[in-house]
């Protein structure tokens, strides 16, 4: 018998309820398979008759012959050639393959339907939101070119302030400011101290240099003292008389045809 464990549940109930029913049909299966296969495959349940015997006939007179002649009578032998048995070629069921759990306890036609084992469907993992590293509380940093001269001096500064900064304010230490990143001032003689403060979203910050920017007086040119330029006394000049004219005297000629 087979496993319980791999008859369907419907089935085994079913087969438990008729197993007489089922005896008898599987007995009365293998005996007409017997009988009707059994001459087949080399099995004989029905005793064979004897075969009847076949009459040797009478041996034929010979005629006579010459004294001393001996003729010997050939019996007449049959040959009975047994047919060969046909070999059958019983091909083995194929075991039916379990279906897997769960089951269907439904019987259609004698054959158990396996329900469909629906596919689940895969949740997505949602994807971490990431979190947004916040903005560092800024940090004021700044530097100038130049920071120091004479006379009148425009300095250029430039905002080196970390954490992103939206805001400036610039104080440069003779009572003006500014607002823009980077600004460019200009100084008078003398020593400035420049503060810088900054702002973000998350905080502010300031820094200041004392004295850094320094301006000197500016050293005035002396101006040349002009040179007098001399006057260069005339020379007189002599003038030479001119010479006296140079007297030449003409002779008229004689025109012709003229007394």
């Amino acid at each position: 018998m087979l496993p319980k464990s791999i008859i369907p549940r419907g089935a085994r109930y079913w087969i438990e309820d008729h197993g007489l029913i089922l005896a008898a049909v599987a007995i009365v299966i293998l005996v007409v398979a017997a009988f009707a296969l059994g001459p087949r495959i080399g099995i004989n349940l029905i005793p064979a008759k004897k075969p009847t015997p076949v009459p040797t006939p009478a041996p034929t007179p010979s005629p006579t012959k010459k004294p001393n002649a001996s003729v010997t009578p050939t019996p007449n032998v049959v040959n009975i050639t047994a047919k060969p048995t046909p070999v059958v070629n019983i091909t083995p069921t194929p075991t039916a393959t379990p279906y897997p759990t769960p089951y269907d306890d439904t019987v259609y036609n004698g054959t158990i339907t396996p329900t469909p084992v629906p596919t689940p469907t895969p949740t997505p993992t949602p994807s971490p939101t990431p979190t947004p590293s916040p903005t560092p509380t800024p940090t004021a940093q700044y530097h100038a070119a130049p920071t120091s001269g004479a006379g009148v001096l425009v300095v250029q500064f430039y905002d080196d302030s970390t954490g992103w900064p939206s805001k400036w304010l610039w104080e440069f230490g003779d009572g003006t400011i500014d607002h823009t990143q980077n600004p460019a001032h200009t100084y008078t003689p003398g020593t400035y101290t420049v503060t810088l403060t900054v702002w973000n979203a998350y905080g502010s910050s300031y820094t200041t240099k004392s004295g850094y920017i320094v301006v000197a007086m500016a050293t005035p040119t002396p101006t040349p003292t002009p040179v007098p330029t001399s006057t260069p006394t005339p020379t007189p000049t002599l003038e030479t008389p001119p010479a006296p004219p140079i007297m030449t005297t003409v002779t008229p000629k004689p025109i012709l045809g003229v007394v």
